[in-house]
């Protein structure tokens, strides 16, 4: 039997060599009737004015014979590809076990219903990037680092741009109430990729992921992704405003749960989780040990409507922003997410960034280097010369000085706001009362519920 099949397999490669070397192109005219199991790829080369050479790499069994090949081979065959036998699923063309881990995919979601209803006289209000340019001192500062010499223009630190990295350990030492050292951060291409690097780091196959609906799509598919199950928990809407529901956040943790994700400002429905809100789900998962929190705060920058803070709540470095790291117990099981593009208006910028315990941050630098070796050097570099631009004096378009960039930032969406409302309002919609207490910002400008009785 050994024989044999070293028998067979020499007669494959003499048939490719034969095929390919020996035979002239005028000669392949058509395969017919050849019995046995043909399969492989087909490449076309088109290296001859009329014709096209076919390479094919053949499986030969035992049925088809030296004699039989070649005495097709001088008959001046033709490749008829419906003659040859290829293993094809028509119903899935390019199975790949990590895509079918999505499900299904094509189905429309929301963003296609609203992407479909855009046309020159509308308002597309779910796009997923500002309308408006960056500041100047942002482009100023791309602008001086692409001045700044040959080494910004190569690799820098997987792990993330030194300068870069020594700014937001001094940012987020006051924001979470903690020291930080290189080891507490990683840059990663955007907040979607320091996401997915942490899920794939914590998420175990089979294991259960919190997410409060409704919820940004990309949360689902990457929590699929990485083996895990979503467990939804769905926001209540009570009285114009998105509330927690504690029992149905009681049921859905489990020993089986990995991991929570909490948005806040939340997309997309623009909802400022409160202090008191934070704390109640800190009190929730701390029977369960192993349960992780990913906190994305993309949007703690554009709290329109900052909601007020309790007199027990520590305090806070962004108004109406509760880092939910800075709880009692959660640094140690919380990873912090965030990025340059929503606050800047520079989405394509995809500058983003992980941060918290060693014990977190350690395995997502761990991973970085073998899915991306490191996040746009310039981009790093042009932030960290910004960042410290934006905490002093900031000089709007219009010539007005604001006490400093964020500032600018929070009454400029308190103003897109106020004028969106008044229109809705005179369309017959209900806006909530953002002075009631529930606060709200991020890229939702506001909530409309249509009033019926209207």
């Amino acid at each position: 039997m050994l024989m044999k099949c070293y028998f067979l397999r020499l007669i494959e490669y003499l048939s490719l060599v034969f095929m390919v070397f020996i035979v002239p192109t005028s000669t392949f005219t058509k395969f017919t009737n050849i019995k046995g199991n043909i399969k492989g790829d087909i490449s076309y080369i088109n290296n001859d004015i009329t014709l096209k050479r076919s390479i094919i790499a053949m499986r030969c069994d035992d049925t088809m014979t030296m004699s039989k090949l070649t005495s097709k081979l001088v008959n001046d065959i033709d490749i008829d590809i419906d003659d040859i036998d290829i293993d094809i699923d028509i119903d899935n063309p390019n199975p790949s076990p990590t895509v079918d881990l999505l499900g299904p995919i094509n189905t429309p979601t929301v963003w296609s219903y609203f992407n479909n209803l855009t046309t020159t006289d509308t308002a597309n209000l779910g796009q997923g990037f500002p309308d408006t340019p960056p500041p100047k001192f942002l482009t100023d500062s791309l602008k001086e680092t692409i001045d700044s010499g040959y080494a910004i223009h190569q690799y820098t630190n997987p792990n993330g741009h030194p300068p870069l990295v020594k700014e937001l350990m001094k940012r987020y030492s006051l924001h979470l109430h903690q020291p930080l050292t290189p080891s507490n951060v990683a840059i990663t291409v955007g907040a979607s990729q320091a996401l997915y690097l942490s899920l794939r780091t914590i998420v175990t196959p089979g294991s259960e992921v919190i997410i409060f609906e409704p919820f940004f799509d990309l949360y689902v598919n990457q929590v699929k992704l990485c083996g895990g199950k979503p467990r939804f928990v769905p926001l209540k809407l009570e009285g114009g405003r998105w509330n927690v529901d504690e029992d149905e956040l009681a049921a859905a943790l489990s020993p089986k749960t990995s991991c929570l994700i909490l948005n806040s400002p939340h997309n997309p429905t623009g909802k400022v989780f409160t202090y008191s809100e934070q704390l109640a789900i800190s009190l929730a998962i701390l029977p369960y040990p192993s349960v992780k929190v990913l906190s994305d705060e993309v949007y703690k920058y554009i709290i329109h409507s900052p909601p007020p803070l309790p007199p027990s709540a520590p305090s806070t470095t962004v108004p109406g922003h509760t880092h939910f790291a800075s709880l009692p117990g959660m640094y140690p099981r919380t990873i912090t997410i965030s990025s340059c593009g929503k606050t800047f208006s520079a989405t394509g910028w995809q500058v983003g960034w992980a941060v918290g315990p060693s014990s977190l941050i350690g395995p997502v630098q761990q991973v970085l280097p073998q899915v991306q070796f490191c996040a746009c050097s310039l981009a790093q570099d042009a932030l960290a010369r910004a960042l410290p631009q934006a905490d002093g004096p900031y000089e709007d378009e219009d010539g007005e000085v604001w006490d400093d960039y964020y500032v600018y930032l929070r009454e400029r969406y308190r103003s897109k706001r106020d004028l969106l409302a008044k229109a809705l309002e005179e369309a017959g919609f209900d806006v909530p009362d953002y002075g009631g207490g529930g606060g709200g910002g991020g890229f939702g400008c506001v909530w409309c519920e249509w009033n019926l009785a209207r």
